[in-house]
């Protein structure tokens, strides 16, 4: 505060924590495995880890796009967001690059990578993710 003691300037909300992410489908039917997530929020910006290890695809649809819910809290209106991810063990080209993006006034993101045969962005599906992979992520995004 460098000396500056108004209220307006002092720091009032700060709170860290975990949560538990799901790796799922876009219908919401979920992959097993280990799923970990910490995060920290300063005012209404949040930052967090997310930590998936990828199990049976069981009762899930392989083609649907795959998807993390369960961020700690909603993020804000009109913030699009790409974040660091880390993927491996994928089971298709489309595991480089992956990026996962969190869409507005919502509590989740999608997977999006580089289909290294077309040149193309696509989503990633939850076949290509293998049964023993692992899914880091890592980013920032603003809560409502």
């Amino acid at each position: 505060f460098n000396g500056d003691t108004a209220a307006a300037n002092a720091l009032d909300d700060y709170e860290e924590g975990t949560f538990t992410p799901t790796l799922a489908d876009a219908s919401g039917n979920t992959i097993a495995g280990s799923q970990s997530g910490y995060y920290t929020k300063v005012g209404r910006n949040v930052t967090f880890e997310i930590n998936l290890s990828v199990g049976s695809h069981s009762g899930t649809t392989g083609a649907n796009d795959a998807q993390v819910n369960g961020l700690p809290f909603a993020v804000a209106a009109t913030i699009y967001s790409p974040h660091t991810t880390s993927a491996g063990s994928m089971a298709s080209d489309v595991g480089r690059g992956v990026i996962f993006q969190i869409f507005p006034s919502t509590s989740y993101g999608k997977f999006y990578g580089n289909n290294w045969n077309t040149s193309s962005h696509v989503s990633v599906k939850i076949q290509d993710f293998g049964t023993a992979g692992f899914v880091r992520i890592s980013g920032t995004y603003i809560a409502t």
